[in-house]
């Protein structure tokens, strides 16, 4: 009795299963239908006529939208590639010319530094008079 009870619960789960998946793809007519179909599975459940051999309706899908769309995701996914490419490239190209342009600065730091030094040195305060 346990064995014949676990087994119609396994079927029923596996067809709520079934019914889950079909209810995202189907269309609205046949969505009806198959809440119809479900409401007389489940009347029938209900008075113990379960042989867990009934199969669902046939589904025909439409593919074409599908193709679509599994076409345009595969290109925005190839455009966003390129973008983060591009602004890796990008990123890096600014940092390089951000390191340069340091080294410039510095450079020119150290020549005035160095300018500075000369002048102070020759003005004729900065000179040391030696007699």
């Amino acid at each position: 009795m346990a064995s014949s009870h676990r087994k119609e619960s396994e079927a029923l789960n596996d067809l709520l299963t079934e019914v889950i998946a079909v209810r995202c793809a189907a269309k609205k007519e046949y969505e009806r239908k198959l809440k119809k179909f479900y409401a007389n599975r489940a009347n029938q459940m209900q008075y113990g006529i379960f042989d867990g051999a009934t199969k669902l309706p046939d589904i025909k899908f439409e593919t074409s939208a599908f193709k679509e769309n599994l076409q345009t995701n595969k290109e925005l996914v190839q455009k966003a590639q390129i973008n983060v490419d591009q602004y890796f490239f990008a990123k890096n190209t600014s940092q390089h010319l951000n390191d340069e342009l340091t080294q410039v600065a510095e450079s020119l730091q150290k020549v005035m530094e160095i300018e500075q030094t000369i002048r102070k040195k020759g003005s004729p305060h900065g000179q040391m008079h030696t007699q």
